[in-house]
C-alpha cells in the first residue's frame, strides 16, 4: 500500500482546487456545452448540410444566452458568440442571391 507524502497530498489538494475552479467558471461550462454545438455546425456547413448547421449554431447561442448573464459575456465568450453569429451570417448569405442592378 502506497503512503502519500506531504508533497503528494499538497499536489492532490492543488489539483482538486484547480478542478473546482474550472468547474465553477463559465469558460469551463462553455467548453463542455456550447462549443461542441459550434463545432458540429462547422462540420455540417462544410458538408453542405445547411439546416443542421443552423440548428447547431442556434443551439450554441441558446446555451450561451441561457447559462450566462449579459455582464458575463465578455472576452472569450463574447468572441465565441461573435464567431457563431458570423457563421450564421455566412450560412444565410450563401442561401440568398442578391440581384445586381446595373
Amino acid at each position: 500500500m502506497a503512503v502519500m507524502t506531504n508533497t503528494m497530498l499538497w499536489e492532490q489538494e492543488a489539483i482538486n482546487s484547480k478542478l473546482h475552479y474550472f468547474q465553477t467558471k463559465s469558460c469551463f461550462s462553455l467548453k463542455n456545452s456550447a462549443r461542441p454545438h459550434y463545432m458540429n455546425g462547422v462540420g455540417y456547413y462544410e458538408n453542405d448540410s445547411v439546416v443542421e448547421a443552423c440548428q447547431e449554431y442556434m443551439k450554441a447561442l441558446d446555451i450561451m444566452e441561457d447559462h450566462f448573464e449579459e455582464k458575463e459575456l465578455v472576452g472569450y465568450m463574447a468572441k465565441f458568440m461573435a464567431l457563431t453569429y458570423t457563421r450564421l451570417t455566412d450560412v444565410y448569405s450563401d442561401l440568398i442571391e442578391i440581384p445586381l442592378i446595373i
